[in-house]
């Protein structure tokens, strides 16, 4: 946990300084990622990560059993979790792509997943929201807190979120939302599919 809280820090100094988190080596991730396709939907058991590792909370298509969940190589933490702050959720652009934009205070409290996941799990999230371009989303520490079967549980997490300055209302498709839906990841396109 100590590893957890550093790592933490960390982001939040890198955050403030207008950096965001690195992304590792190609090499890296490509050996974590060898046997399943980058853009498989496949349910495949996750691997069993140590405690300490990154937690990330995750609402929009990194969620089990959604669009992107193969990049999500972690471990999921039981029952559901919420945002302590109101964030804006929209669905974005000809690719319907979830946004949660970095507004608290605005907006709703997001319903998502928690996961516990290792540094490569973490480089591949990274490669896939493209924190390092111009327009990508960024890696962001969050407050969450548990509901249902989790209730209790509070933590501070990392997040995939976008901007503000990249907001552009005109482009919002549906939102502000609570909750990223199965009904809404039908209407999402991959970067691949729409060009």
């Amino acid at each position: 946990m100590e590893q957890f809280e550093q790592n933490l820090l960390q982001s939040i100094d890198e955050m403030k300084r207008g950096e965001f988190a690195a992304v590792h080596a190609p090499e890296q991730i490509e050996a974590h990622l060898r046997g399943r396709p980058m853009d498989s939907s496949e349910a495949t058991p996750k691997a069993s990560t140590p405690v300490g590792s990154n937690l990330v909370f995750v609402f929009g298509t990194l969620k089990e059993g959604y669009p992107n969940f193969a990049t999500n190589r972690g471990r999921r933490i039981p029952g559901d979790f919420v945002t302590r702050e109101r964030y804006p959720l929209y669905l974005m652009g000809e690719r319907f792509s979830p946004w949660l934009v970095f507004l608290p205070g605005a907006g709703e409290r997001i319903v998502g997943q928690l996961f516990e996941v290792d540094d490569a799990a973490l480089a591949a999230m990274d490669l896939l929201e493209r924190i390092d371009a111009s327009d990508g989303y960024r890696r962001v520490p969050i407050a969450v807190e548990g509901v249902g079967d989790a209730v209790g549980q509070r933590q501070t997490v990392h997040a995939y979120v976008k901007p503000p300055e990249q907001f552009d209302v005109t482009q919002a498709r549906l939102g502000p939302l609570a909750e990223y839906t199965m009904a809404h990841a039908k209407l999402y396109r991959s970067r691949g599919v729409v060009s």
